[in-house]
C-alpha cells in the first residue's frame, strides 16, 4: 500500500496494519504543527475509524492543514455563524408565542446542537491558542451561565410553559451568546500571533 501526505510519499515498513499508518500520520502532523483533515483510499474519502476497519486499498492519500489555518477557518466560520443562530433563536420565540410549538420545537434542536457546536469552537480554539488562565476563567464563567439558562429553557419547555420559554430565548439566552462575540475577537487576534 503506497501513503502519501500532502502529496509526499511516506516510508513505511512493509506490511504496516492501517492503524500503525494512522498513528504514523498522526506523528507527522503533530511534528509538523498540522490537523489530519481528510484520509482518501482510492479515492474514498474515510474518517479515522473507517479507515483503520477497512480491508484492502492500494492508495491511501492523506491531506492536512495547518493548525492556525484551521484555527482561524472555524473562528471566521463562528463570526458567521452567529448571527444566523441569533436569528434562528427569536424565530423559535415567535413560534412559542404563536402557540406552533411542533415547529419551534423543530427549530429549537437545530439551534440546540448549533449553539453547541459554536461553544466547541470557543472552548477548543480557546484551549489550543493557550490563552491566559484569566482569560480562561473569564469563558468558563460565560459558558456555565449560558448552560444554566439553557437548563431553564429546558425546565420551562417540560412545564408546556411557552411563554415562559419564548421570554428566556430572546432575553437571557440570546444575550449571553451575543456576549460571547467579543471572545470570538479576542481568540481571532491570539490566533494571529500565538499559534505555528
Amino acid at each position: 500500500m503506497k501513503v502519501f501526505v500532502d502529496d509526499s510519499a511516506l516510508d513505511l515498513r512493509s506490511g504496516a496494519d492501517k492503524e500503525e499508518i494512522l498513528r504514523e500520520v498522526l506523528a507527522i502532523c503533530a511534528s509538523r504543527g498540522r490537523v489530519l483533515e481528510t484520509i482518501s483510499v482510492d479515492g474514498v474519502v474515510l474518517d479515522e475509524a473507517s479507515f483503520v476497519a477497512l480491508e484492502g486499498g492500494s492508495r491511501v492519500e492523506v491531506s492536512t492543514v495547518s493548525l492556525r489555518d484551521l484555527i482561524r477557518s472555524s473562528l471566521q466560520e463562528a463570526v458567521g455563524y452567529l448571527p444566523k443562530l441569533v436569528r434562528g433563536l427569536r424565530t423559535v420565540a415567535d413560534r412559542l408565542e404563536a402557540e406552533e410549538k411542533a415547529q419551534a420545537l423543530s427549530t429549537l434542536s437545530d439551534a440546540l446542537e448549533g449553539i453547541g457546536w459554536f461553544l466547541r469552537v470557543l472552548a477548543d480554539t480557546h484551549a489550543l491558542l493557550g490563552a491566559r488562565p484569566a482569560e480562561g476563567e473569564e469563558l468558563a464563567h460565560l459558558l456555565a451561565a449560558l448552560q444554566e439558562r439553557l437548563e431553564k429553557l429546558s425546565r420551562s419547555l417540560e412545564g408546556d410553559r411557552s411563554f415562559e420559554a419564548a421570554f428566556l430565548l430572546r432575553e437571557e439566552i440570546v444575550p449571553a451568546l451575543e456576549g460571547l462575540a467579543p471572545r470570538i475577537e479576542v481568540l481571532r487576534s491570539l490566533s494571529e500571533g500565538n499559534v505555528n
